[in-house]
């Protein structure tokens, strides 16, 4: 029996005590925690607790405990208490680190790359500082360029401008002006009276979605990439597991650049800005830094102080 098998029996079940908005509620969240299971490779007779935390991790904070709840009720009806048994509270679940080592994914993100140009377009290999002397094959499971492509613009445009799922989905491509390198940000969660922000697109990303736009025959009121949410952390998974992070999701890239920054010195209102926060607090965050990050700018600034001479 399947999964969806029985998240079938176990809704009919719950269907006779529960009204149907309750149930329509109770198949999303079970169809995602499926979803996540299918997109890792777990089978549900094997999964741990590790598993189910690291998914609810996936979850904003706001609606866990909601998932904690129907998820741990679905595991008791198909016989797998020993996980429920062990679960952690829902308080007690620790914030996921969101922060990858930028090296890895700009490594990671420098093999599609070379990669693409190798395979695809050798045109590029100048003007993005590729060596054909050293062209791999590797990642050419790919049966068209195009896909390619599209996936190194969603992985490289969002890493270097913090974006959201949403806001790299409703990008269209007028929005990219290739000539200034500059692209216009719908930056609003909700879709009403969106704050469209100009941000300046690094130099080589801005030639290669130029590329991307002009050799795929791209639209100037077509998307910039046209997938669906689900398909894009698909996309972001397969990303992960290339770097060696599997547990990759779409906003570990967001997590990623804005703790890049903090490390790199940029203040506190400066991060702000650029990830379009209202509130500092959802800022800190995103910010990942340790003493051991910040030690050797204390030290400089105290030997400064240490240094002061007498006029």
């Amino acid at each position: 029996m399947s999964i969806y098998d029985k998240i079938n029996d176990f809704l009919r079940l719950k269907s006779l005590s529960n009204n149907e908005t309750t149930i329509t509620s109770y198949r999303s969240i079970l169809k995602k925690l499926a979803n996540y299971l299918e997109t890792h490779n777990k089978k549900l007779e094997e999964i741990t607790v590790e598993d189910i935390v690291d998914f609810l991790h996936t979850i904003s904070r706001n609606s866990r405990r909601q998932y904690y709840t129907v998820i741990k009720q679905f595991l008791t009806y198909i016989g797998r208490g020993d996980i429920v048994l062990k679960l952690p509270k829902i308080r007690d679940i620790p914030r996921n680190p969101r922060a990858l080592p930028i090296e890895k994914v700009l490594g990671g993100i420098a093999q599609l790359v070379k990669a693409y140009v190798c395979n695809c377009d050798p045109t590029l290999s100048s003007k993005l500082g590729v060596d054909m002397d050293k062209c791999i094959e590797a990642h050419m499971t790919y049966k068209e360029c195009s896909r390619l492509a599209r996936d190194i613009v969603i992985v490289w445009l969002s890493l270097a401008l913090a974006l959201r799922r949403g806001e790299l989905l409703r990008i269209r491509v007028g929005d990219i002006d290739t000539d200034k390198c500059i692209a216009r940000i719908h930056r609003l969660k909700t879709r009403s009276n969106p704050e469209i922000q100009e941000m300046e697109i690094p130099g080589n990303l801005c030639l290669f979605i130029k590329h991307y736009i002009q050799r795929y025959g791209k639209n100037k009121n077509d998307k910039l990439v046209d997938i669906s949410p689900y398909m894009v952390e698909i996309i972001i998974h397969r990303f992960g597991e290339m770097i060696d992070h599997p547990e990759m999701t779409h906003h570990m890239l967001r997590h990623t650049i804005l703790t890049h920054l903090a490390k790199a010195g940029l203040g506190l209102l400066e991060l702000m800005k650029y990830a379009h926060h209202v509130n500092p607090s959802n800022t800190m965050k995103y910010i990942n830094i340790t003493m051991k990050d910040i030690i050797p700018r204390i030290r400089d600034k105290i030997r400064e102080i240490g240094e002061i001479k007498a006029k």
